[in-house]
């Protein structure tokens, strides 16, 4: 995960500002327990991820496979705090935006990314995806089995997730 860090630049990142979503707006509160595959050009990584969602607060923790703990970011609403391991640069507001794409409901969706601001969202069962100005940035697919393909066509990445666990809180 720590190589993935180089897929990001500052121009890019302004180019598709993904939004950060309040979790009040969010999912029924919720914990997944989700294994994570991220996967470019020159980097294949994996780990394990713990995202806790409520109303209040959304948590997110990623692992290594061997349980280490390689960063940890919390959302109230207002304010994203991230800790990294050593020189870890996770672009942390970037990945749970994706998340919050898959996860929130389509109307939170609508509320937020309004075509107005040049926002355009297809939004169907099986997936969804999101155009900036006539490109599309973002795609969801949703596969069986509680599997998620999150691909980010602006930074030429794509996220595979495997839902292991979920409960309701």
């Amino acid at each position: 995960m720590l190589g993935a860090c180089s897929l990001f630049n500052s121009s890019a990142k302004r180019a598709f500002p993904l939004l950060l979503l309040p979790p009040v707006d969010g999912p029924e509160s919720a914990v997944y327990k989700q294994r994570l595959a991220l996967k470019s050009k020159t980097n294949n990584s994996k780990l394990l991820v713990v995202l806790k969602i409520d109303k209040s607060e959304i948590k997110l923790r990623g692992l290594l496979p061997t349980g280490q703990s390689l960063y940890a970011m919390q959302y109230d609403g207002e304010k994203l705090s991230q800790q990294s391991l050593g020189d870890n640069k996770l672009p942390a507001q970037e990945v749970l935006s994706m998340l919050q794409f898959a996860l929130w409901p389509e109307q939170a969706l609508h509320k937020f990314y309004q075509p107005d601001k040049g926002w355009l969202l297809e939004i169907k069962p099986e997936y969804r995806t999101l155009s900036l100005d006539g490109m599309i940035k973002l795609r969801v697919d949703y596969l069986a089995n509680h599997q998620l393909i999150l691909e980010n066509y602006a930074h030429q990445y794509t996220v595979e997730i495997e839902t292991l666990e979920y409960k309701r809180l």
